[in-house]
This record gives structure tokens, sequence and C-alpha cells, in this order.
């Protein structure tokens, strides 16, 4: 991934930019620390389209909190 925007987020950080496997697509990211220190390989990384839909998913079987689902209205 490359990289555009980064905010901190428990061990480590999340991050969108240019996909690791294409750079005409975007994605999002948890980059977070190994017990080495540097960024684990196993980070995920998603698809913006595919995190939009595991949103949708995620809502409609409850799996957002009460506070999680005024934090998304608010920005919506």
């Amino acid at each position: 991934m490359i990289p555009e925007f980064r905010k901190p987020y428990q061990n480590g950080e999340l991050r969108i930019g240019k996909a690791t496997w294409n750079e005409e697509d975007r994605s999002v990211k948890w980059a977070y620390r190994s017990r080495n220190g540097g960024i684990s390989p196993r980070s995920p990384e998603v698809p913006i389209d595919v995190l939009c839909e595991m949103m949708v998913f995620a809502l409609e079987n409850g799996e957002i909190s009460k506070e999680q689902k005024q934090r998304l209205r608010s920005l919506l």
C-alpha cells in the first residue's frame, strides 16, 4: 500500500491510499505493530468498496454499537 492518509489507532495506525495489488485501486489498512516493532505483514488491507459492504453487513447483523452508529450518523 502507498499510504496517503494516516491516523493513530490502537497498536498502530489506520491508513488509506493506493492498494497493494493495483495502484489504481484504493484501500484501507489497519497497520498494527508486530512483536519486533515493525508493521505486521498480517495487517489487513481491504478495498474501499468491500469496506462499505462489510459495514452494511455488520449493521444488518447488529454488530455495530449504539455509539458507533451515532458516530457514523454524525459523519453522514
